[in-house]
Order: C-alpha cells, then sequence, then structure tokens
C-alpha cells in the first residue's frame, strides 16, 4: 500500500466513524386541544393562528374537527424536543391574551370606520334592517312618500325588538344561580349556549344519581368522576349565562343606535316636500348597497370583537393534551 493509498484508507474510516457516531433526529408530536369544542369558528381559528405565529420553528396541523391540532418538534435530543413544545404551551396564553387585546383594538377602529360609512349613506338608503324596500330591478318611482313609508315600517320593526331586548334583560334580574341559568337557556338566539352545558350538567348528575341509587359508593372513582364533569359543566354553563348576558346587551345598545337613527331621518323626511328626481335614483341605488355592505361588515367585525371580549373572562383550560 502506497503513502496516498494509506492516507485514503484512514480519512475514509474517519468519516465513516463520524457518520456512524451522530445521532438522527427525533420527531416529538403532541395533539392538543384548545378551548371548547362549541367555540366559535373564528375563535378557534384565532387561538391557532397565535399559536403558528409565536412559533415559526414548531410545525403545527389542524386536524379533523374544528379545535384538534398536533404539535411536532424535531431535535437530535428527543427531551429537548418535547421541552421546546412544552415551552410554546406554557408561553400560549400569556401570548394569546396580549394577541386579543390587540385584535379587539383593531376591530374596534374597524368598527367605527363602518359606522362613519353608514352614517354617510344612511339618510340615502334608509335601509336599517338589511331588507331592501327599493330594489334597483324594481321599475319604481323613488319618492318622498314611499321613503317615509318604509322608514315607519322598519322603525316600527326595530322598536318591537328592542322592546324585546329590553323585556330579555329585565326578566334577567328576576332569576339568580341555576334558575337563571335554565332562563337564559330558554331564550333563542344563534349565539345561546348556555342549553348545550346546562343539558350536558343536568344528564351528568342524573347518571351519577342513578350509579348511587343502584349501590356504588359516593367515595367510589365513576361516582367521583361524574360528579367533577357535572360540577365542570355547571362552571361552563355559569360562564355562557354571563357571556350572553352581554351579547345581549351588545344587541340592544346597537339597536337603540339604530332607532335614533332612523327617528332624525324620519323627522327630517317630514320636513321635505319635493320627491326624489329621477336623475338621482342610480345615486340612491348606490348608496343603498355601500350601506349594506357597510352594515354586514360592521355586524360581522362587531361578533368577532365579543367572541374575543368574552373569551378573556374564560376560566377554563386553553390548551388540553389528548392521550
Amino acid at each position: 500500500m502506497n503513502l496516498i493509498t494509506f492516507f485514503q484508507s484512514v480519512f475514509f474510516a474517519v468519516c465513516l466513524c463520524s457518520c456512524d457516531s451522530k445521532e438522527p433526529p427525533h420527531l416529538v408530536t403532541t395533539a392538543i386541544r384548545i378551548g371548547k369544542p362549541t367555540d366559535h369558528e373564528f375563535l378557534t381559528s384565532h387561538r391557532i393562528a397565535i399559536l403558528v405565529d409565536a412559533n415559526p420553528n414548531l410545525k403545527i396541523s389542524r386536524l379533523i374537527g374544528k379545535d384538534l391540532i398536533t404539535i411536532a418538534a424535531q431535535d437530535s435530543d428527543q427531551e429537548k424536543a418535547r421541552n421546546t413544545i412544552q415551552s410554546a404551551l406554557d408561553s400560549y396564553p400569556v401570548n394569546l391574551r396580549q394577541a386579543t387585546l390587540e385584535r379587539i383594538s383593531a376591530l374596534e377602529e374597524e368598527i367605527i370606520t363602518q359606522e362613519n360609512l353608514m352614517s354617510i349613506t344612511l339618510k340615502s338608503s334608509i335601509l336599517l334592517n338589511n331588507t331592501p324596500y327599493f330594489h334597483p330591478k324594481e321599475d319604481v318611482t323613488v319618492n318622498i312618500t314611499q321613503i317615509k313609508v318604509s322608514a315607519r315600517r322598519c322603525l316600527d320593526d326595530l322598536e318591537i325588538l328592542r322592546d324585546d331586548l329590553e323585556a330579555k334583560l329585565t326578566r334577567w334580574h328576576d332569576f339568580r344561580g341555576l334558575e337563571l341559568m335554565k332562563y337564559a337557556s330558554s331564550l333563542q338566539d344563534p349565539e345561546n349556549n348556555v342549553s348545550h352545558y346546562l343539558s350536558q350538567h343536568q344528564n351528568l348528575s342524573k347518571d351519577r344519581s342513578s350509579k348511587l341509587s343502584a349501590g356504588l359508593p359516593k367515595n367510589h372513582p365513576e361516582i367521583i368522576a361524574l360528579g367533577k364533569e357535572a360540577q365542570r359543566a355547571l362552571q361552563d354553563a355559569k360562564h355562557e349565562t354571563q357571556a350572553f348576558k352581554e351579547v345581549l346587551t351588545t344587541k340592544l345598545e346597537l339597536t337603540n343606535r339604530r332607532v335614533e337613527q332612523l327617528r332624525d331621518l324620519i323627522l327630517e323626511l317630514m320636513n321635505t316636500r319635493h320627491g326624489i328626481p329621477s336623475r338621482e335614483e342610480t345615486l340612491f341605488f348606490q348608496a343603498y348597497e355601500k350601506y349594506r355592505k357597510a352594515l354586514k361588515t360592521r355586524e360581522k367585525l362587531q361578533t368577532q370583537k365579543d367572541l374575543l371580549k368574552h373569551s378573556l373572562s374564560y376560566k377554563g383550560p386553553l390548551v388540553t393534551t389528548q392521550n
């Protein structure tokens, strides 16, 4: 063996040894659930986005189901990978609260922008409840009389809605504790989640009582577990009851504002004697479209803001590790 061949053999052996000694990377994956299964899709997406933005070094994927996600970290040291994931979860509540407060502030500014746009187009459209009394495709002659009739009809609808909301909130003070939760769960509203948790509590309590009647002792693990689950469901129902009251209060404030705006418009129309010229009809319908779009955007933003504000008062676990 000549000298060159000898050094080539040594170099190959060193490289081979070095490659063999290098630890292969470990992939550690954890499945978690964020919030509650009944949370609004917007709220769940917001929470997941905050986790993703704060941890670009982790692979975060959403699984089937609206709130179940996996977090993966890769490192030659398996324990270090686990610690990376745990560190992300530990810092998540603080990151989420800060990001949520910033999002609420941004939404408030957007809502003001939409309300300003609504105010500008209000006197031309007068359509405060998303109902097109004068549709562009209809062959109608817009005049002051028609607008007065439509405005009056719209005001009547809003006053009925306002009275209903006031009655619900007035009766709210007649109840306490469990009776208040039962009252809240009886109110029909798409944003009312009280009945879900209250029914869950009642079913768990009934199941626990049945097992006690069947002979299981109070200190039996199954009885204890059912008791804890029933109590947790009751706490969730209590939280949702307070959140729902805030939703009704916000709706009432918005309705009162619309009523005052429309009353001012009707008063102005009563002092108007001349009809709207035909050449202005196009501008009238354009204003209506702008108002409708601004109203829809504003209500969407308001819903998002309410959801985020309610989420700040949530006392349950934000993250639950899944087995």
